[in-house]
């Protein structure tokens, strides 16, 4: 489900290309599992906010291509 929604939202697609960028505590690159662990956590945050705050999930803007 997490890479669908990655692959469906610009919003966590950038989170999750900003996450690969960085290291993890060990200093190394973050695996595959621990990103979209990362991204699902974000995802349930973000669906319990709109829930609290009764809102509509506004999806960024596609990057325009440079």
């Amino acid at each position: 489900m997490s890479m669908r929604v990655v692959v469906l939202s610009n919003y966590l697609q950038e989170y999750y290309q900003r996450k690969l960028e960085t290291k993890n505590r060990v200093g190394q690159q973050p695996r595959r599992k621990e990103m979209l662990c990362a991204v699902a956590i974000k995802l349930i945050k973000v669906i319990f906010a709109l829930l609290r705050d009764k809102r509509e999930f506004e999806d960024l803007a596609p990057a325009a291509a440079a």
